[in-house]
């Protein structure tokens, strides 16, 4: 179900995807599965993680979904900065915090990657 890379394979995205979205599920599967999905590079799993990210639901889950989401912005080197006004406060703040620490370029913020002048 995992790659050596830590990556999930594509059968584990869509499991990891069905536990993330059961409401049903315990707190701490559904917080794996977004933490999981966070090392996935498959655009289901962002589109998942902004998805869930985007409603109100558990505070764990939220900012557990916002990490996520930073992680495969970073590794992408790309972010879509009108995400973030859809995502609710505790996602946001875990996305921009990440953001702010580890690629503040992708925020607007600092030089681009590879810019040696700052």
């Amino acid at each position: 179900m995992v790659k050596a890379t830590g990556s999930p394979e594509p059968e584990g995205v869509n499991a990891l995807v069905r536990i993330l979205r059961d409401r049903s599920a315990r707190i701490d599967e559904r917080d794996d599965a977004a933490i999981d999905l966070g090392k996935s590079d498959d655009d289901r799993a962002l589109a998942a993680l902004v998805e869930i990210a985007s409603r109100a639901d558990d505070d764990t889950i939220l900012g557990s979904a916002g990490e996520s989401i930073a992680q495969i912005a970073i590794r992408r080197g790309k972010f879509d900065s009108s995400l973030l006004d859809r995502l609710a406060p505790s996602a946001r703040r875990e996305l921009v915090a990440w953001l702010s620490a580890e690629a503040p370029q992708l925020l607007g913020k600092g030089p681009p990657s590879g810019d040696a002048s700052a």
